[in-house]
């Protein structure tokens, strides 16, 4: 049974947080998320997913298994991503009860990729891909993101059908509001 009077309350907690911490320098962005006085605000009922959603984020899927010691970053729900803007973008999935399997494998043929987000719509059981690419001022990254495009489209993901992509480079990091728009979006 929800508590709907003691969710209210921690929302208004935590509206006042945001603010006061409304900020866009994502390092003092995740010291904050990672501050045991803000983990203590936010209660596991506001992670409630619904039993459909649960069921399949917690259900059996081929994860990428490759360099686990970068999974460094913990989100919300005690899972751990590679990158702090992967930690947002979870977050916001979390806090939006939008089911989400991170890294889950996407097969064509004999290729594996392993798009960071493979998102449920519950209503529909579509799913979506959501690949952030971070460092798109670095021209080794800026290559490889071309490539690993290409192959999701040849995999028949077409942006803004069933692909979403966030992008961010030094001078233009993760826009949190933008992706909360693009959420909406689908």
């Amino acid at each position: 049974e929800w508590d709907i009077e003691a969710m209210q309350h921690e929302i208004e907690k935590l509206n006042a947080f945001e603010d006061v911490f409304c900020i866009s320098d994502q390092d003092l962005a995740h010291r904050i998320l990672d501050s045991e006085e803000i983990r203590e605000l936010v209660t596991p009922s506001m992670f409630a997913f619904s039993d459909v959603g649960a069921r399949w984020m917690n259900g059996p899927f081929e994860r990428n298994s490759q360099n686990p010691e970068s999974l460094k970053y913990q989100i919300l729900t005690g899972s751990m991503v590679r990158s702090k803007s992967e930690a947002i973008i979870a977050n916001i999935l979390t806090l939006r009860h939008i089911p989400f399997r991170y890294e889950m494998a996407l097969k064509n043929g004999n290729q594996v990729y392993y798009p960071d987000f493979t998102i449920l719509d519950e209503a529909t059981q579509k799913l979506y891909y959501l690949e952030h690419f971070g460092m798109m001022d670095d021209e080794k990254y800026l290559s490889r993101a071309r490539i690993k495009i290409s192959d999701y489209l040849a995999f028949g993901l077409v942006p803004g059908v069933n692909f979403i992509m966030s992008f961010e480079s030094k001078d233009y990091p993760l826009d949190s509001e933008l992706l909360n728009l693009t959420l909406d979006h689908y």
